[in-house]
């Protein structure tokens, strides 16, 4: 990639910190996402979108309240707040335009016709993390993960991942390949975190990260300091993959 790269020390493999500014030096970042199953865009939405962004959801929190996600296990922790669905198209309306827009980028980019999810719990949610919280290594169910950052940090929140390192069978949802596919996930992890670099983003207002969420395993890390990490996520896969809730019924989402 073009652009100044900052490689910080981080375990046995160092990471990689990418700016906005080197993806948008990439003369095609449709061939970069294709190749590499992500991209970084620094100046998706502008700070007033944001704002207004941020106030919707603050008034959120006094009408209707967010969803408190807190789950840990042997493998997972998860230690956020969040709202979905419909809940975000009828009091965050600027959100529900923007996971139209951003389909359309992502359709751009990939070259393949993703659409957003029939089920909008899953689709379109935002997530808002106060200190402490976090979201330990894992995939997505739906190919696409779109995630627009709406404000900075006094630190942590980072969002970390190998790009494209994860072996996916096919059909693996239940029976032996589910536990299959756990082995390989856990395989796949640990060989990462000693061989290769990560990509790191930092939460910026107007920052977007768009990734093949089943293809790349990442994590939040712990927030720092005062200020919430709060953003935007949005998802997507190939036309009419069922994610009913019938058999997403494990999402952290549902009310």
């Amino acid at each position: 990639m073009g652009g100044k790269t900052v490689i910080s020390d981080h375990g046995r493999a160092p990471a990689i910190r990418r700016t906005a500014g080197e993806i948008a030096m990439k003369d095609n970042r449709g061939a970069f996402f294709r190749e590499h199953k992500y991209v970084v865009i620094d100046d998706f939405a502008s700070a007033p979108e944001c704002r207004e962004l941020l106030h919707a959801i603050d008034r959120c929190k006094n009408t209707i309240g967010l969803i408190k996600v807190s789950q840990t296990s042997v493998t997972s922790r998860k230690r956020f707040l969040t709202i979905n669905g419909e809940d975000v198209e009828e009091n965050i309306p600027a959100a529900g335009r923007l996971y139209a827009k951003v389909n359309e980028l992502v359709n751009r980019l990939s070259g393949t016709d993703y659409a957003a999810l029939e089920n909008k719990q899953i689709g379109l949610s935002i997530n808002v993390t106060p200190a402490g919280g976090t979201f330990s290594w894992h995939h997505d169910r739906h190919e696409i993960t779109a995630i627009l950052y709406l404000n900075e940090l006094d630190g942590g929140g980072e969002l970390e991942f190998f790009p494209n390192n994860r072996v996916l069978l096919k059909n693996n949802r239940e029976g032996i390949r589910k536990w299959l596919q756990l082995g390989f996930d856990a395989l796949g992890l640990a060989a990462s975190l000693m061989t290769r670099r990560k990509v790191i983003v930092t939460p910026k207002p107007g920052v977007l990260c768009i990734m093949i969420g089943t293809k790349c395993t990442h994590r939040v890390r712990s927030v720092i300091g005062d200020r919430e990490r709060v953003c935007v996520i949005f998802a997507y896969d190939v036309p009419g993959k069922d994610f009913s809730r019938e058999v997403t019924g494990d999402y952290y989402g549902y009310k």
